[in-house]
């Protein structure tokens, strides 16, 4: 990873660890609930490093990508200082970005705002491979089950094709393009600017893939009426004809992933995702509820 400005600033890996592990710094947030190991703090009057074992070399590429992309644009990404990884955890040294996070009131105006820079910003960029935005290993919710690196378009058809059920429709992204895709948008992962700008967190799960993956992880994460992520949907332009069928075929594949399993009948739509999610925590509390899961299969 880059250390040049490492350099410039005088942060050198174990001084980074050091603060990282200092009390006096300010932790402003622990990403991803409870037993996660993900954190942001802040070291300096501008200055915040990220740091845990998820942290991998993708997530600051993508970040560096992201900023380039957007500039000029109501979606802020922060300057990237430097990262690294050591003994097993990755550090990214980023600028802090003052903003807050949008109250439940003010979902449905963010989630319009949001969607209109994804179709006139994100689904605009194009990408020739799929997969992060300067390459690597896929991860994030669609991926929790194994983690890929696609090495072209044919392998990830591919790849989603062995998840699916014998005698559906085959999963093909030919007629479909690549473009920016978050990979997990959250109410968590905004910061409302005062200017009116929108700061995005978490990039670890951006990358070139068809914009139907953006569909679906939204489809998985709404567990309510009105949260953030069915505003989200309400305000994303409705897909049609194949994209509105991969829709499906995705999230279907995923429900097949998720439990580790192959040729399982999985629900008409993914539409129902309080049940993928209660399939996670059933596989995660033991090793017997995921056989238990098996056999009635």
């Amino acid at each position: 990873m880059a250390s040049s400005t490492f350099d410039a600033l005088n942060y050198s890996e174990e001084h980074t660890i050091a603060l990282c592990n200092t009390s006096d710094n300010t932790q402003l947030t622990k990403i991803g609930g409870k037993f996660s190991s993900t954190r942001i703090v802040q070291v300096s009057a501008n200055i915040v490093i990220k740091f845990g074992i998820d942290i991998h070399q993708e997530e600051y590429s993508n970040l560096e990508c992201a900023r380039d992309l957007l500039k000029g644009t109501d979606m802020v990404v922060p300057k990237i200082y430097g990262s690294f990884r050591a003994r097993g955890v990755g550090y990214i040294i980023m600028e802090l970005i003052c903003g807050r996070e949008p109250e439940e009131v003010e979902y449905e105006t963010t989630a319009q705002k949001l969607s209109a820079i994804l179709s006139g910003v994100f689904w605009k960029v194009r990408g020739k491979d799929p997969g992060p935005l300067n390459g690597g290993t896929s991860r994030g919710l669609l991926w929790e089950w194994g983690e890929p690196t696609y090495t072209s378009l044919e392998y990830m058809e591919e790849w989603w094709q062995r998840r699916q059920d014998p005698g559906e429709t085959q999963i093909s992204f030919r007629n479909v393009n690549l473009v920016l895709v978050h990979g997990d948008l959250a109410a968590r992962n905004i910061l409302l600017l005062e200017d009116g700008k929108i700061y995005l967190l978490d990039w670890c799960s951006a990358g070139y893939y068809p914009r139907v993956f953006e569909y679906v992880t939204q489809r998985l994460s709404t567990d309510k009426e009105n949260d953030f992520h069915t505003y989200l949907l309400k305000s994303m332009n409705p897909l049609v004809g194949e994209e509105k069928e991969l829709v499906e075929l995705v999230g279907r594949a995923y429900g097949n992933s998720i439990a580790g399993l192959t040729h399982v009948a999985q629900p008409e739509s993914c539409a129902l995702p309080l049940i993928f999610v209660s399939a996670v925590l059933k596989i995660k509390e033991s090793r017997a509820a995921s056989l238990l899961i098996q056999r009635q299969g």
